[in-house]
């Protein structure tokens, strides 16, 4: 499955430096004062028209044009059983690496000392 980046996103202009403060006299918003513009842009394609419209800035000013997507459908969660699965297979896989002799009895061991964790339900 590829994963391409989601549509939505939202472009700004925000001053970069964490230990100035942006130059007097310019109109800001927000977060401390520090971010000139941002738009919610919901296509892609409209994102070098905004930036035309937007005031400019030039390398070494100090402030940073910033994109932060925004995800259009919920995180993937995984079920209890395929992170017991993927727990159990990560131990024999640590265990057969430094303990090939006693892989049996260590992995056993482990699954009898923390249960809830290796069936996925524990964090």
């Amino acid at each position: 499955m590829s994963r391409r980046p989601p549509d939505r996103m939202i472009l700004s202009l925000a001053w970069g430096n964490p230990y100035t403060d942006p130059p007097p006299g310019i109109a800001t918003f927000g977060d401390r004062h520090r971010t000139r513009w941002s738009v919610t842009l919901l296509e892609r394609s409209a994102e070098a028209e905004i930036r035309s419209q937007m005031p400019d800035n030039v390398p070494g000013d100090g402030w940073s044009h910033c994109i932060t997507f925004q995800p259009t459908a919920p995180p993937v969660r995984w079920s209890a059983e395929a992170k017991g699965r993927v727990r159990r297979q990560n131990l024999r896989r640590r265990l057969e690496r430094r303990f090939p002799l006693l892989v049996d009895q260590l992995y056993e061991a482990a699954i009898a000392e923390r249960p809830d964790y290796y069936r996925g339900e524990a964090v």
